[in-house]
């Protein structure tokens, strides 16, 4: 069962204080901006290192599923400050694997970016799981030993073996 529970604060000062319980908790981050605001990319960058931060992401950005999606992608080309290149290259540059334009007002690829965000989270656990060895001996504990349960005999403070 998948469970979506987005918190969409944009970037309002009076939620700051909820940064680190909502962030450590995270199993995703979407970082979104305004293709007609060039300020708005710019800032991009900041709450990727605010989320790094208060979120504690220690194994490296590549082992997390951030997302980054350009939002109004309805708008007139000559409104356009961040071109999709920009978007591509600044992804790049910041080892995120995972990008799309999308318009909220004509819900175009919105549900995509959800899907997208939601396979790259799938394909970065089972590669985790797999470095684990988990996927090929799931829950699997095998012990070893020449004691068996009928030649032991314990009580609360002590062991006895018979021989």
């Amino acid at each position: 069962m998948l469970i979506d529970l987005v918190w969409d604060t944009a970037g309002q000062e009076r939620f700051k204080s909820l940064r680190t319980p909502f962030y450590r908790g995270s199993d995703i981050c979407i970082l979104a901006y305004a293709i007609d605001d060039r300020s708005s990319f710019t800032n991009i960058k900041m709450w990727l290192n605010e989320f790094l931060h208060y979120a504690g992401v220690k194994n490296g950005i590549e082992r997390y599923p951030f997302m980054v999606v350009g939002n109004k992608s309805d708008v007139p080309s000559k409104d356009r400050e961040v071109t999709y290149d920009q978007l591509k290259q600044w992804c790049e540059d910041n080892k995120i694997a995972t990008y799309i334009e999308t318009s909220a007002k004509n819900d175009n690829n919105v549900v995509e970016a959800f899907s997208m965000a939601v396979q790259r989270w799938l394909e970065l656990e089972q590669r985790a799981e797999k470095e684990l060895g988990r996927l090929d001996h799931p829950d699997t504990v095998t012990l070893h030993g020449s004691s068996t349960a009928s030649n032991i005999r314990a009580t609360c403070c002590s062991r006895f073996t018979e021989t």
